[in-house]
């Protein structure tokens, strides 16, 4: 609740307690949007980071058998490998996290978006014409 309450912040500059209300009831009139989104932007969050963790341990590997100083030096690559995938896997993590806080936000502009010019009985003035095809064939409730 609190990276939606942030991003409420940024889009509106209300108080956090105000943000947290709006995020909540935003994200409560449209579940299934809302679920959608994020069940695909964990999918891409997920395997994002496990890129990022195996292409560092193969660089890893390719080093260690390949450049002057490591070739032969090191008695346990594998536990060394290990130590590469480990860290590899939390700078991923913290580098899509961010990813994860923009598929959030952009989420949160759109229904705004949609909801401010709703009242007007027009159809979102700011969303881009892919996004609000994507958006469209999850049913409103």
């Amino acid at each position: 609740m609190n990276k939606n309450a942030y991003i409420q912040i940024a889009l509106n500059g209300k108080s956090f307690c105000g943000a947290a209300k709006d995020a909540f009831f935003l994200l409560l009139k449209n579940p299934a949007r809302a679920s959608a989104v994020s069940g695909m932007g964990g999918i891409f969050i997920f395997l994002g980071e496990l890129f990022v963790a195996c292409g560092t341990t193969m660089i890893g590997y390719v080093l260690m058998n390949n450049c002057s100083p490591w070739k032969g030096n090191i008695s346990y690559p594998y536990l060394l490998l290990f130590f590469i995938i480990i860290i590899g896997y939390s700078v991923g993590n913290a580098f899509m996290n961010i990813f994860g806080v923009a598929i959030s936000a952009i989420l949160h502009c759109f229904i705004l978006d949609e909801e401010l010019n709703k009242t007007k009985g027009k159809d979102p003035a700011n969303t881009p014409e892919p996004l609000r095809e994507f958006l469209e064939k999850v049913p409103v409730k």
